[in-house]
């Protein structure tokens, strides 16, 4: 086995992060599109009428058929013909294409759907494939997680992927939930948030957290880095 030392990982991990960074700064801003981020559809906009439409958008369809048939849909017309206030209109519906998503969407919502969410605001889908100590009986010892594309951070080869690195917040509370050795290191307040990061390689994993090393570069037995990818146009 090839050894790999802390600070080529530590190296890695950040020229990955670097690497895609554009991509993640396209990702937040489509994303607060699609969230209407910051957004409050104002109907007293004049020469403009908010309203419940039956005919979304193209992105809308695609929306509402790979998500869900229940999600709102609206629309900016204007009062008139006017050029001005179609305008104004047409502002305010590009504006609010990604349309209202429900606060526990993500929480309930299916790994296909999941997926499909992250193919359409995205682009990239993203899966993890990782052991599951505790299976429910006469199913396979794994589980396949949908991860948000945005913080995994690939390194692609002539033959594949290299290494992968996964980063986000995380809360000290669920850390030492899967970590609990680390019980006394992070403080006493179970929701302060740190960078959790993990390093996959074909041969090595390693983790750390608001810079503590959870697992040191160690072998895992996978075979394989646990990453696929999927790219939609």
């Amino acid at each position: 086995m090839a050894k790999i030392t802390q600070e080529v990982i530590d190296q890695r991990v950040q020229a990955a992060t670097d690497f895609w960074k554009p991509r993640n700064d396209a990702f937040d801003e489509f994303e607060n599109i699609a969230f209407l981020e910051g957004f409050q559809a104002d109907s007293s906009v004049e020469g403009v009428q908010t309203v419940i439409s039956p005919e979304p958008q193209m992105f809308v369809k695609m929306m509402v058929g790979l998500l869900s048939s229940k999600l709102p849909q609206i629309r900016f017309i204007p009062v008139d013909e006017t050029d001005d206030n179609k305008k104004k209109a047409n502002i305010q519906e590009s504006v609010c294409m990604g349309l209202l998503v429900t606060n526990n969407y993500m929480q309930e919502a299916s790994l296909v759907r999941l997926l499909s969410w992250c193919g359409v605001v995205f682009g990239w889908l993203c899966a993890k494939t990782v052991y599951n100590a505790n299976p429910i009986e006469g199913q396979i010892p794994f589980l396949i997680q949908n991860i948000n594309p945005k913080f995994v951070y690939p390194k692609f080869g002539k033959l594949g992927l290299i290494y992968a690195v996964e980063k986000y917040e995380r809360t000290v509370g669920d850390v030492v939930s899967e970590w609990p050795k680390f019980e006394d290191k992070f403080g006493t307040n179970p929701d302060q948030t740190g960078d959790y990061v993990e390093y996959w390689d074909r041969e090595i994993k390693y983790v750390k957290f608001q810079g503590t090393e959870l697992l040191k570069p160690s072998a895992h037995a996978y075979g394989f880095i646990p990453y696929s990818f999927g790219f939609a146009e």
